[in-house]
């Protein structure tokens, strides 16, 4: 739960300009993949929190649309043998731009945590114009 509110913030951040408390939580208990409903049809804008495992593909009925998964966040500790559960954010793939938005933030925080970037150094990220020039600092508000 923690990583998973702290990486919905760091969006929220990112998208309302610094404002880390413009997002709505969603609890589901996994019936008929309900969070994957909810994020194909539109109630969810991105899932947070959730496992998925690397030696299975994951497939939506075609009703339901495809999800893509942002750059790993983190890497579940099992053993060698065991295998390796990722971290990622899943958003709807019909929208490209925001899939693309989101896995930026998720790369910035990588990129923050490698360069000893922290909230009082946040200057020190990079300015990028991907977005928009109107959306330079985007990474140094998430």
């Amino acid at each position: 739960v923690g990583m998973s509110v702290d990486y919905c913030r760091t969006l929220s951040a990112a998208i309302f300009y610094g404002d880390w408390d413009r997002v709505n939580f969603l609890a589901f208990s996994e019936t008929n993949n309900s969070s994957v409903v909810a994020l194909t049809n539109g109630t969810l804008d991105v899932l947070v929190g959730g496992r998925y495992q690397q030696d299975f593909d994951f497939e939506t009925s075609p009703e339901l649309g495809g999800l893509y998964f942002s750059t790993p966040y983190y890497y579940g500790n099992e053993s060698a043998s065991d295998v390796v559960s990722i971290y990622s954010i899943a958003t709807n793939e019909d929208d490209v731009m925001f899939t693309s938005y989101v896995n930026i933030v998720v790369m910035a925080t990588i990129f923050a945590q490698e360069n000893d970037i922290q909230k009082h150094k946040s200057r020190d990220m990079p300015l990028i114009s991907i977005f928009g020039s109107d959306r330079s600092w985007v990474l140094i508000d998430a």
